[in-house]
């Protein structure tokens, strides 16, 4: 099972560590192109056989539109939202806490 995140550079960093690729993405055209790349078939991309897409809260809210479109077409890959790691509304984990509750790998 592929996975693969979109979010901050932290995120990214700390789940490239356990394998999974990523991309930064500090604006919207970076979040879209991204998006774009991992959820379009038709797109000629490197990024393929991807089934989970993790998407930072802020990535989220950045592409609110494109992942409920993607959402109610019922197709891969299967978009997880997770907090970002300066988010004070939440109780805040740890990068590794984070990882095992989205991704089932233990570090």
């Amino acid at each position: 099972m592929g996975y693969y995140i979109i979010a901050d550079r932290e995120l990214v960093l700390g789940f490239k560590l356990v394998g999974v690729p990523g991309t930064i993405a500090l604006k919207r055209e970076d979040a879209l192109s991204a998006f774009k790349r991992v959820t379009d078939p038709l797109t000629n991309s490197p990024i393929k056989d991807v089934r989970i897409l993790i998407l930072s809260e802020s990535v989220s809210s950045m592409l609110e539109d494109e992942v409920i479109k993607h959402q109610m077409s019922g197709g891969l890959p299967l978009i997880v939202e997770i907090p970002d790691l300066n988010d004070t509304g939440h109780k805040r984990k740890s990068i590794s806490d984070m990882i095992r509750s989205a991704v089932g790998i233990s570090i």
